[in-house]
């Protein structure tokens, strides 16, 4: 927690979007990552298909 970006407040995640692809759904999100101060936030994706 402590090695996310600070911006008023630690910035911890945030949603972004999300993508359709025929009965597929696609979001992605910005989140802190493990720790690494050089590259404080990850951008990542999984798959919905309902």
């Amino acid at each position: 927690m402590l090695t996310a970006p600070y911006a008023v407040g630690y910035f911890v995640g945030d949603y972004e979007g999300l993508a359709a692809s025929g009965t597929t759904f696609r979001p992605f999100w910005v989140q802190a990552n493990s720790g690494n101060t050089a590259n404080r936030t990850d951008v990542f994706t999984t798959t919905f298909a309902p």
